[in-house]
């Protein structure tokens, strides 16, 4: 096969942009999705506001980024609530408001915000072991299932081992036409950057919180979804990672 043939390469290309055809990049006749998504009848968690900011004790960003590894070998501590609460923030935590757009920790194009975070919660103070669905607007987990999940999560990732002995594992999903719309094909380019963003936040927090963490790209996306019950085509997983203390 020559690379010219393969997906990823004609993607490239088709995607690409010039100055004669940017107005044709943007597809109005797609409907775009609601900004947000809730589960309003699942059990709510709120995280702490203190969770908004680094306090004077934590660690520089240079002493972060130093420390930043990726980490697959995790203890048996659990992650305190009010640390996975900063966590979660790190990574869409709201900072600005202006309208209706809520403008959050990890740019997104055009302030549209695609990304969806879910969460296998497997050994975290105070929470029962589920999978969980961050609601961004009210800084709170909803509580979608019941159950260590991380047997599952593993085998939907190829097998790695260290996924069920992490503490949280996140896990984003990208609501497609909330970008698309206005930016076409282009538009899925912005999606898989923003989620490297948010994952990239959550890394550093992680390093903040004696905790590290280690990004899964490889999964079966149909076992993925079929675990969060989406769809896989207006919504579909587009990245993982495993969180743990040192």
């Amino acid at each position: 096969m020559a690379s010219g043939d393969m997906v990823s390469m004609q993607f490239m290309q088709k995607s690409s942009i010039s100055r004669n055809g940017l107005k044709a990049e943007r597809s109005p006749m797609l409907k775009a999705a609601p900004p947000f998504k809730t589960y309003p009848d699942a059990q709510r968690f709120n995280l702490p506001e203190k969770s908004s900011g680094f306090t004077p004790q934590e660690p520089d960003l240079n002493k972060l980024l130093k420390k930043r590894r990726s980490g697959r070998v995790y203890s048996k501590a659990p992650i305190a609530f009010d640390s996975l609460a900063h966590i979660v923030w790190a990574g869409q935590g709201v900072t600005a408001a202006a309208g209706d757009r809520l403008f959050r920790t990890a740019p997104s194009a055009g302030a549209l915000y695609p990304i969806e975070t879910y969460l296998s919660v497997q050994n975290v103070d105070t929470l029962s072991p589920g999978l969980y669905h961050l609601d961004v607007t009210n800084l709170a987990l909803e509580y979608l299932q019941e159950g260590h999940l991380g047997s599952q999560i593993t085998r939907a990732c190829l097998d790695q081992t260290f996924l069920s002995q992490a503490a949280v594992i996140f896990i984003w999903t990208a609501v497609f036409m909330r970008t698309l719309p206005r930016y076409g094909d282009r538009g899925l380019r912005f999606i898989f950057m923003e989620s490297a963003h948010i994952c990239q936040n959550i890394l550093l927090a992680a390093e903040a919180n004696d905790a590290w963490g280690c990004p899964v790209a490889a999964f079966f996306d149909a076992e993925m979804n079929d675990i969060l019950k989406i769809d896989g085509v207006h919504e579909a997983t587009i990245y993982v990672a495993a969180i743990g203390k040192r």
